[in-house]
């Protein structure tokens, strides 16, 4: 019977979330394959590593102290910083996707406002999305202080993909689930 040592070595390689020391791989092969030598896996790794080192593939098997893990070649680094531009800038935090929600239901709202509802300081998440052109700064309030007020901005729309504001469900539309856990509900209450 004749193992195919090489996809296995890939596989492996592959899914491992760190690089793999030689003697690891031997020991993850020889479980299954007790009679398979060291000496044959070592070859057919190094050929795998060799073959990886055309131009026919854009990343390569790479060897450090810690073992063997695949790696991008450093020809596409221009390409794949790019694209982790693009995944950073789609991703929102937890609390500029609150703030943004909050200034997305109630349009001309100021700061002091979306702290109020949220109960900790926006100043992070407000300048973030301003950064990002989510939002945008809509006026003054005519209270004490003028404070900002702020809206969202035709970039907000193409981010989630919706035509105009009144788009977005109603408050009164969106129901609240209780929290099942520590919640009283009238039942407990009653007891």
């Amino acid at each position: 019977m004749s193992i195919a040592l090489k996809p296995i070595i890939q596989a492996v390689l592959f899914s491992s979330p760190h690089p793999i020391k030689e003697e690891e791989l031997y020991g993850l092969i020889q479980k299954e394959h007790p009679e398979i030598e060291n000496a044959l896996i070592l070859e057919a790794l190094k050929e795998l590593q060799y073959e990886y080192q055309t131009d026919k593939y854009g990343i390569e098997i790479q060897q450090t102290g810690s073992g063997y893990s695949f790696v991008s070649k450093a020809a596409y680094y221009p390409y794949i910083v790019h694209y982790i531009e693009t995944i950073q800038k789609r991703r929102l935090s937890k609390s500029a996707l609150e703030t943004l929600s909050i200034i997305a239901f109630q349009p001309d709202c100021t700061k002091l406002d979306m702290e109020t509802i949220r109960g900790v300081s926006s100043d992070y998440a407000i300048e973030r999305l301003l950064e990002r052109e989510l939002i945008e700064i809509s006026g003054r309030k005519d209270t004490p202080g003028h404070p900002t007020t702020y809206r969202t901005t035709e970039k907000f729309l193409d981010y989630f993909g919706i035509h105009s504001i009144e788009d977005l469900p109603r408050l009164t539309d969106i129901q609240v689930y209780e929290n099942e856990l520590g919640t009283p509900t009238e039942e407990t209450n009653a007891e």
